[in-house]
């Protein structure tokens, strides 16, 4: 899928901009704060809905106005058009902003129904953290990842929020009205029971389907990160790490892989060439980690520390680690090293998408080559070439390489006070 044309209205420092990109690389140019990260934001909300810089919707309209629009057309491989906007509008009743959401002229109401209709991947500098941050904004990447594929996992997240959310008022209830030990062993805990029925179904769910990303997401992640570092070798193992047994999910995992392989065609030494979530889900398996999620379940409401009052097993509380060579690269690793991963990470995200939805991942970069050396970016440059849509950001000039300077689908364009012009890059 690539990106055939954007109109900005009233969006950032965009009073009205209508851009044709090209359908390779497309190098954005130009001085701080001149509007090259605006179009990427844009592009990113129409494939998430939200901004990766702001949560108030107010702050991505100019000021002064009271109306806004994204409007982009999309061709997919079989050359079908497809058209996505999303409006504001400042509501002079209540002066909140109302938002509408139209793929092909038709409102969208759902936003389970909206993601995944773009396939796009954004880095950003600020993805350093998913390698020296929080493990919140790992499980991030992974929960964004899996409701753009597969929608079941979306609805199944918003329940496994909404029933964790509500058994945490309960506990919290509980051990403020002194009630909590009947609760766990008394006359009350059929109420428990409930919510442990419910936390186990989606809770075990979600796990079993970012282990199957983990899974397809390792060797891209490694092959990538080897590609750009000129590794002779893959380097780079994924673990997910689990507040459930994790020795016991570790066997899971590995029987989920043997599973994948059994049911995949390895192409160049990854698995498969589709994606079907559905057919690789096996009962027998979920079972199993029901089964240790509810033996977690079971010690965390039993233990003496309770008195925190909120559950502190499942996939709410999990992560995943990084090894290169054995040795965990959030501490070992350097500053290049963890950009380069960082990088890896994303890449490996738009294949991985390209796999699950039948089309080339639209993949944005901004500013990726600030921390880069001028040996990797030339690596990067080169891998990014046998990929599909790709839009870059820069601040500096950089050098390309022969192969983008003659190549009809390479744009070069410089971005000035809100305006994107073509430039000759020869």
């Amino acid at each position: 899928m690539y990106l055939k044309s954007i109109t900005l209205k009233n969006f950032r420092n965009y009073d009205h901009l209508q851009f044709e990109p090209k359908r390779g690389l497309n190098v954005l140019l130009g001085k701080n704060a001149q509007g090259k990260t605006n179009l990427l934001e844009a592009l990113n909300i129409l494939a998430s809905s939200k901004s990766f810089r702001v949560r108030r919707e107010e702050d991505l309209i100019m000021w002064g106005c009271d109306h806004a629009e994204i409007k982009a057309d999309f061709i997919n491989t079989h050359n079908e058009e497809r058209s996505l906007i999303i409006r504001w509008a400042l509501n002079p009743i209540t002066h909140n902003w109302d938002r509408r959401i139209l793929i092909n002229n038709q409102i969208i109401k759902r936003l389970g129904d909206f993601l995944g209709e773009i396939p796009l991947v954004l880095f950003v500098p600020g993805d350093l953290a998913l390698i020296q941050g929080a493990p919140e904004l790992r499980r991030r990447l992974l929960d964004v990842l899996l409701c753009k594929i597969y929608q079941k996992y979306y609805t199944c997240l918003v329940n496994f929020q909404k029933v964790l959310r509500q058994y945490n008022k309960f506990l919290h209830d509980a051990i403020k009205n002194g009630t909590i030990e009947n609760c766990i062993e008394g006359s009350d805990r059929g109420y428990l029971e409930i919510w442990n029925k419910q936390l186990i179904k989606y809770g075990s769910q979600i796990i079993y389907c970012r282990l199957i990303v983990m899974v397809y997401l390792e060797p891209v992640v490694s092959q990538v990160y080897a590609q750009l570092s000129e590794a002779k070798q893959d380097v780079l193992k994924l673990k997910y790490v689990s507040s459930l047994n994790n020795f016991g999910l570790k066997s899971i995992g590995k029987s989920i892989k043997s599973a994948l392989l059994e049911q995949s065609t390895e192409v160049n030494g990854q698995l498969g060439s589709n994606l079907n979530i559905d057919e690789l889900i096996q009962e027998n398996v979920l079972g199993e980690i029901e089964k240790v999620y509810a033996e977690a379940l079971c010690r965390n409401l039993h233990s003496k520390n309770l008195g925190h009052s909120f559950i502190t097993t499942g996939p709410h509380r999990d992560d995943f680690g990084i090894d290169s060579f054995g040795y965990n690269l959030k501490i070992f690793g350097s500053q290049g090293q963890h950009r380069s991963t960082a990088l890896a990470l994303r890449l490996a995200e738009a294949k991985f998408m390209s796999l699950a939805a039948g089309e080339e991942s639209i993949i944005l970069l901004d500013d990726c080559f600030s921390e880069l050396d001028r040996s990797r970016s030339k690596l990067l440059l080169s891998y990014l070439s046998g990929l599909g849509q790709v839009f870059l950001t820069a601040a500096n000039t950089l050098e390309f390489s022969e192969p983008f300077t003659y190549s009809p689908d390479f744009g070069f364009f410089k971005v000035s006070a809100g305006q994107i012009e073509p430039v000759s890059h020869t």
